[in-house]
């Protein structure tokens, strides 16, 4: 409600009137027809939004992990997955920490020679 009165968004804290007026059952002569379709369809984002939630957590390999008879296979799965992962990011840093060697060591001589040819240029 404070962000929407921040904000000067008079349709949403009308929506929320309403939803509050549905939840202490007060909702009467003063709850307007649009207030009543905005609470809905803010309802039915929100039962969206659970359902995709749910949807993506029975996708999870930890979705209903106790009622697995043989976890043989997963704890495999699981185990290859994890040491993929941990090899791709063991490669990452190595990459990383090369980086910042080329970054750290000093510099050629031809940088030197070059910057050396710059400076006798202008002196």
């Amino acid at each position: 409600m404070q962000e929407a009165y921040g904000d000067g968004n008079v349709e949403r804290l009308e929506m929320l009137l309403a939803m509050t007026d549905l939840q202490a059952n007060a909702t009467g002569e003063h709850t307007s027809l649009s207030q009543m379709r905005s609470v809905l369809a803010e309802l039915r984002r929100s039962f969206n939004a659970i359902q995709r939630n749910l949807r993506a957590a029975k996708k999870d390999p930890a979705w209903n992990f106790g009622g697995f008879p043989n976890r043989s296979a997963l704890e495999e799965r699981m185990r290859s997955e994890l040491e993929s992962r941990l090899l791709w990011h063991a490669e990452m840093l190595a990459a990383l920490d090369a980086k910042i060697a080329r970054w750290s060591a000093p510099q050629t001589d031809r940088t030197k020679r070059a910057r050396g040819y710059q400076q006798d240029a202008f002196f």
